[in-house]
């Protein structure tokens, strides 16, 4: 099959201008005529570029199908741009439906990239495409022909590969004709489709040509689809190098059980594989011990090869989250700077990284090491002699307790700042919430503050392996509240002989700290790579 990359003319129906979280009509020129196109954008910051996605519609539907808006409205919510568009001879675009068929449908979908790969608020590094049915099928084969480089991910929504076999058994939706004698139209569902579109299906070899597709993609199908039986989306798991089934029992081809389902599986893979910080992958992980999904954000260094990669875990401080560490610095440039793969977790506002008394809510301890380390493990190998953790403020506190968790899974760990006596927090009433203390004296307060775990290294390693870590402290001396805890956590390590490095400086509890010391536990952590 040849696709035809047309240049395509393109009519803008309404004036230009600043688009800010709204959809905006438009015609492009596309096969046979004009396609009636939407283009929804978030709300944007001056200059900032977004994901694109382009939402594709099956045989007889049109871009206005509740389906089609409830993925793209999810899209708009997590910062990401969509185009939706009504294929020729459907909907509002030219063309007659007669005339239709997959070839020229994917000649509409390369006039609709062109377009929008040219908006100046489209990264086009980060363009996806979804479609439903046909619209899945064509969206399929049109990802192969551009590759992951173009097409970053693809959702195919019950993907109606079944379109060449019922042609060639001469059975299609309900219209019979003799396959070896093709007629010059069958009445389908009230719609003549033309000789062409089953002289284009006939031919159409599906899992060859969309197997070719190297990047991510998922199925999303029902159990009780009749129209596109399962099976059909069953086997692109089977010729896709990277594709993810999410099968919906009991649902039908048009997810009439539970259509809202269907668009939020969709939205959350195209975010998992769209939505970025720099040159960063988000990980979401879907959780029982936090009865919700932890974001994780991973920069790879741009130039690093195979995937064994030094890595550290960075977390962040209380009332933070994931995105922090971004926000504040350009973490792409510091992984790009130190060779490190750099892994920021959401600790959420207030999780002091515990698993909270009571068994009803965060179990966050548990989820790092039950769910998200295993996951890490597999996706970036994390070799113990090449991984390091470190955080601020109560992230200083996680890093240094899940490392004192497993001192034989690090290389070494750090501390920005640190709550390493919880008693000195300032948000002690929520860690003795979380831990059910009575208050401040509480054994559970000390038993869970850094400075009184560190024996656990000489219990877990061999002198060898100690000899080879290294811990690093730092902390601001005018952040008064904090240094004592860092000085006793400084001669535990004395006591227990454990390499360490102790820094202070002229600094308080402030972001422009932190930023500017991260630099230097990276530095400490490779000179023992």
């Amino acid at each position: 099959m040849k696709l035809k990359f047309l240049l395509c003319a393109l009519l803008v129906t309404l004036s230009a201008g600043v688009w800010a979280g709204e959809s905006k009509p438009i015609k492009i020129q596309g096969s046979v005529g004009k396609l009636k196109t939407i283009v929804v954008k978030p709300e944007l910051k001056e200059g900032e570029k977004v994901p694109m996605v382009i939402i594709c519609h099956g045989f007889t539907g049109n871009k206005n199908e509740t389906l089609l808006k409830m993925i793209s409205e999810g899209l708009e919510a997590e910062g990401i741009a969509s185009v939706r568009f009504d294929f020729n001879g459907h909907g509002e675009s030219d063309g007659a439906f007669e005339n239709m068929t997959v070839g020229n449908e994917l000649e509409d979908v390369a006039c609709i990239y062109e377009y929008v790969s040219g908006l100046d608020f489209v990264d086009k590094a980060r363009i996806g495409i979804a479609g439903h049915s046909q619209g899945g099928l064509v969206a399929s084969l049109f990802a192969a022909k551009m590759g992951k480089s173009k097409i970053r991910c693809e959702a195919l929504l019950a993907p109606a590969a079944c379109i060449p076999e019922d042609i060639k058994s001469g059975k299609m939706l309900g219209a019979k004709f003799d396959p070896q004698n093709i007629p010059e139209s069958v009445n389908v569902w009230g719609h003549k489709v033309g000789k062409a579109y089953l002289e284009y299906g006939y031919k159409l070899d599906v899992y060859k040509e969309a197997g070719m597709y190297d990047g991510k993609a998922t199925v999303i199908h029902g159990t009780n689809d009749r129209a596109v039986p399962y099976d059909f989306g069953f086997r692109y798991t089977k010729v896709l190098k990277d594709c993810e089934l999410q099968t919906l029992e009991g649902f039908d081809h048009g997810y009439n059980q539970d259509k809202g389902k269907a668009a939020d599986l969709t939205v959350d893979f195209l975010k998992r594989n769209l939505v970025r910080f720099g040159s960063s992958e988000l990980l979401v992980v879907s959780s029982e011990n936090l009865h919700c999904d932890d974001s994780v954000l991973v920069f790879t260094p741009e130039n690093a090869q195979g995937n064994d990669i030094p890595a550290v875990l960075l977390l962040h401080g209380y009332s933070g989250n994931y995105k922090n560490w971004p926000t504040q610095m350009d973490v792409q440039k510091l992984s790009d700077e130190t060779g490190f793969r750099i892994i920021c977790p959401d600790g959420f506002y207030g999780s002091w990284y515990f698993d909270d008394a009571d068994k009803d809510k965060m179990q966050w301890r548990t989820f790092f090491w039950s769910e998200l380390w295993p996951l890490l493990k597999r996706n970036y190998v994390l070799a113990p002699e090449r991984t390091f953790i470190t955080g601020l403020s109560m992230g200083g506190h996680g890093a240094m307790n899940i490392f004192l968790d497993h001192p034989d899974y690090f290389r070494g760990a750090g501390s920005m700042s640190g709550v390493l006596d919880l008693s000195c927090s300032g948000s002690l009433p929520v860690i003795l919430d979380v831990l059910d203390a009575q208050d401040v004296k509480d054994e559970k307060v000390k038993a869970e503050s850094a400075y009184m775990r560190l024996g656990r290294v000489k219990e877990m390693c061999t002198p060898e392996d100690i000899a080879k870590k290294i811990i690093v402290v730092s902390v601001g001396y005018y952040d008064t509240r904090f240094v004592p805890a860092a000085e006793v956590f400084r001669q535990k390590c004395l006591e227990y002989d454990l390499p360490h490095i102790f820094m202070t400086s002229p600094a308080r509890h402030k972001w422009n700290y932190w930023t500017w010391v991260v630099n230097y536990h990276l530095s400490w952590f490779a000179e023992k790579l």
